[in-house]
């Protein structure tokens, strides 16, 4: 679904209306307006989501039955009952943003409240810096990930991956395959696990509600598909690689590049030369 906001041939006549009104004339006969959308920017997305909604099923005789997005998405609420109340659309979580949830909510957290920061007093006291923020983040996204399909298992996952960076390993798996160092060591006899200090307990505290928050099933159930639209991302990518947002140009070079885009993001750089022999040329 390709949207444009203008049209570059609408304002060159306006241009000349005034100045040659014969060759304004002359090019109304055969202008075509490439201008297929009117409306603010932002809501571009939900317009353009609720118009490969509503045509799946004249198209592909098919009712999408999730919307895969980041949790910023506005577009949802616009495609949630298109179908009607009866073939809800569900949402889902990328899990990638997901993850990126806990540091966000962690670093405002430690800008409202500045005593949970600071420099560490040895490994005994350890405060909520960046780097703390970051280990703490990642590991969430590690259990996510580690998890997929099994809820409960994710839900202790995901909480046990903050008390295992804290320091504090009562709830860390303890048997023969554990992922936990410091319950290897005590079981294989090794002492591999390196104490980088535990997190003050008021720092815990702080932090604890955040985390019983992301953690609730009715929230991880979004992330048990495992999914990232990275895939959707490098598409992006590769489209505004051939038209840059800084640079305007028209629906038909804009439709252009996203059919080139969408032809090497299938088949990669033998696209070209497929092309080239569809309409009659032989690639050198």
């Amino acid at each position: 679904c390709i949207l444009s906001k203008h049209c570059k041939g609408c304002t060159q006549m306006n241009n000349i209306k005034n100045s040659d009104p014969v060759k304004f004339s002359s090019m109304m006969k055969t202008h075509k307006c490439n201008q297929n959308y009117t409306g603010s920017s932002p809501n571009m997305e939900k317009v353009g989501t609720q118009k490969i909604f509503g045509r799946s099923v004249e198209k592909h005789q098919l009712y999408y039955t999730q919307f895969f997005g980041d949790g910023d998405s506005k577009a949802f609420t616009s495609v949630e009952k298109i179908y009607g109340p009866e073939k809800k659309v569900i949402k889902q979580e990328c899990i990638g943003h997901y993850q990126k949830r806990v540091g966000n909510r962690l670093r405002k957290l430690k800008n409202v409240n500045k005593t949970l920061g600071g420099k560490a007093k040895g490994k005994v006291d350890q405060r909520l810096t960046d780097a703390k923020i970051d280990i703490l983040q990642n590991y969430f996204g590690i259990a996510l990930r580690q998890h997929v399909g099994d809820l409960n298992a994710m839900v202790n996952g995901c909480m046990t991956s903050m008390f295992h960076v804290a320091n504090y390993h009562d709830k860390c798996p303890k048997t023969d395959d554990t992922w936990c160092q410091f319950w290897k060591d005590k079981i294989e006899g090794t002492a591999k696990h390196k104490d980088k200090g535990s997190l003050a307990l008021f720092v815990r505290q702080a932090i604890l509600p955040i985390y019983q928050d992301l953690c609730k099933p009715e929230n991880l159930i979004k992330c048990l598909h495992g999914k990232t639209p990275n895939a959707n991302e490098s598409f992006n990518g590769m489209i505004w690689n051939r038209v840059p947002k800084q640079t305007h140009v028209g629906l038909n070079i804009l439709s252009l590049s996203v059919f080139d885009a969408i032809a090497q993001f299938n088949s990669g750089e033998k696209a070209t030369v497929d092309i080239y022999k569809l309409i009659g040329i032989t690639p050198g």
